[in-house]
């Protein structure tokens, strides 16, 4: 029997995929800012992104994903 591997995603690509999914949320008027960027980057801490990846890494994403929101 062949037996599935377990992969598990990139934790930069999850952190990408929130923050795109809170811009959204800022977007439409569901979130406020200061909201989700400050629960993102509490996030990121819990998860050790800015010590693993480098804080300029985390930031990167997170202006990417709100670039053309606010």
């Amino acid at each position: 029997m062949i037996q599935a591997s377990r992969v598990s995603p990139d934790p930069l690509d999850v952190f990408r995929e929130r923050a795109e999914a809170k811009a959204m949320l800022v977007e439409y008027g569901d979130l406020a800012f200061l909201d989700a960027v400050d629960a993102l980057q509490a996030d990121a801490e819990f998860d050790g992104l800015p010590d693993q990846y480098g804080a300029d890494a985390v930031q990167a994403i997170m202006a990417a994903a709100f670039g053309g929101t606010r």
